[in-house]
């Protein structure tokens, strides 16, 4: 469920840097050489967002249902990030 939300925070809080007119102002006006790195940002935390969205829905179906291919599907990328 935690997983699900950060997801959702995730993506609203990437939706919203890029399409807020008064968040891009702000952040031209305060770092105006390096507003392309703020549009990496905002892009990064709309996959990342979307990444754990995802990986949540299919871990939350696949134990619901106890499909093993969602749950192997799922435990890929947690054991690569245990990894890393």
């Amino acid at each position: 469920m935690y997983r699900q939300l950060s997801g959702v925070a995730l993506l609203g809080v990437g939706i919203w840097m890029i399409t807020d007119p008064n968040v891009s102002k702000l952040i031209n006006t305060v770092v105006s050489s390096q507003s392309h790195l703020f549009q990496a940002a905002a892009i990064l935390l709309i996959a990342l967002g979307a990444f754990v969205l995802l990986v949540s829905v299919l871990g939350f179906f696949g134990a619901c249902l106890e499909h093993r291919t969602l749950l192997s599907i799922v435990s890929r990328p947690i054991n690569i990030l245990y990894i890393v």
